[in-house]
C-alpha cells in the first residue's frame, strides 16, 4: 500500500475519535485543570501523569500533536512541505510569545515558553535559524509603526499562509485541487483581523497593514471597504453581502469555515489530489481541539463562566 494511501486511512480513523463540541462543552464546565485532565485522559493518555498545572498541560498537548504531525510527515514525503505548515501552526503562539518578549511587548514574566531559554536579546537570531526570519523582520516593522502587540500574532499567521501559498505553486498542477482551501485560510485571516481588530478598537490603518491582499475570494476593495465601516458589526454586516457566510456571532462564523475547510479537503481528496487531503484535513481538525483544550483550560483557571467561554474563546 503506498505511503499516503496507508497515512490517508490512518488519518481518517483517527478522526473519528476527535472530541465533539458537546464533548466541548461540557469539558468547558469543569470547575478545575485537575476535573479537566481526568476527563480527558482516555482520550490523552500522554496525560496519565500530569500535575495539575496549566504550563504542563499545555506543553504535553502541543508536544502530542507535533509528535503525530512527525509521524505523517515522516511517513508521507509527498505531502511533507504541506504537512510541515500545518505544523509550524502548533508553534506560532511560542514563536509570538518569544517576538513580543523581543520586542517590548510583553514583560519576562508573561513569557511562558519553552523559548524563553533563548533569552531576549537572542530571540531574533534563535526565530530565523527556526525558519521564521521573514516573519520576524515583518513583526519588527510593523510594531514598531503601530505598537499595537496583536499584529504581532498576525504578522506570522500571514506569513504561514504565505509559505503555503508558495507551496502550492511550486506543485504547479499538482496543488491545482489545493487552491480553494488556500483561498478558505486567507479568508478566514482577512475577516477576523478585520472583525476582531476593529472590536478591540485598533486603528483601521494599522489592521490594513497586516491584510493578505492576494490569493483570497475577497479583493482589496472588499477588505479596505470592510475596514471603513469602523466597527465589528457594521464590518460583519458588509462582509456577509460580499459571500461571508452569514452567522450570528464571530463564534458561528468560525465553525462554518471550519466546516467548509474540512468539506473542501475531502473534495480534494475524492477528486484524485491522491489521498493528502485526508490527512491535512485531520491535522487541521486536531490542531484546532489541541487549541481549544488549551483555551478552556486557560479560561477555567481564570474564572471564566462556560457561557462566555463557548462564545468567545473556542474555535
Amino acid at each position: 500500500m503506498p505511503d499516503l494511501t496507508y497515512a490517508a486511512v490512518k488519518a481518517s480513523g483517527r478522526k473519528g475519535k476527535l472530541l465533539t463540541e458537546q464533548q466541548l462543552m461540557e469539558l468547558a464546565s469543569q470547575k478545575d485543570l485537575k476535573d479537566l485532565i481526568n476527563k480527558i485522559r482516555p482520550n490523552y493518555q500522554s496525560l496519565t501523569n500530569a500535575s495539575p498545572e496549566l504550563v504542563e498541560f499545555e506543553s504535553i498537548l502541543k508536544d502530542g500533536f507535533l509528535k503525530e504531525a512527525d509521524e505523517f510527515i515522516k511517513n508521507t514525503p509527498e505531502a511533507s512541505d504541506l504537512l510541515m505548515l500545518i505544523k509550524k501552526q502548533m508553534q506560532e503562539g511560542d514563536v509570538v510569545e518569544l517576538m513580543k518578549w523581543h520586542l517590548g511587548a510583553i514583560g519576562e514574566a508573561q513569557v511562558k515558553t519553552p523559548l524563553k531559554k533563548y533569552g531576549k536579546q537572542d530571540a531574533l537570531k534563535a526565530l530565523k535559524a527556526m525558519g521564521y526570519g521573514e516573519e520576524a523582520d515583518a513583526a519588527e516593522s510593523v510594531y514598531k509603526r503601530h505598537s499595537v502587540p496583536a499584529l504581532i500574532d498576525s504578522v506570522f499567521v500571514r506569513g504561514g499562509l504565505m509559505r503555503l501559498a508558495a507551496t502550492l505553486e511550486k506543485m504547479k498542477g499538482n496543488g491545482e485541487p489545493l487552491i480553494g482551501y488556500l483561498k478558505l485560510k486567507i479568508d478566514i485571516y482577512n475577516v477576523f483581523t478585520i472583525i476582531r481588530g476593529l472590536k478591540n478598537g485598533i486603528d483601521p490603518k494599522a489592521i490594513e497593514d497586516v491584510l493578505l491582499f492576494n490569493g483570497g475570494t475577497l479583493g482589496r476593495a472588499e477588505l479596505l471597504e470592510a475596514l471603513k465601516a469602523g466597527d465589528q458589526a457594521k464590518a460583519f454586516a458588509y462582509l456577509e453581502g460580499k459571500g461571508v457566510p452569514k452567522a450570528e456571532t464571530p463564534r458561528e462564523l468560525e465553525r462554518e469555515y471550519d466546516r467548509r475547510i474540512v468539506s473542501n479537503l475531502q473534495s480534494a481528496y475524492r477528486d484524485g489530489y491522491v489521498e493528502a487531503g485526508a490527512v491535512i484535513s485531520y491535522l487541521e481538525l486536531k490542531s484546532n481541539e489541541v487549541k481549544n483544550l488549551i483555551r478552556i483550560a486557560n479560561a477555567i483557571e481564570r474564572g471564566v463562566d462556560q457561557k462566555s467561554l463557548m462564545q468567545s474563546y473556542l474555535s
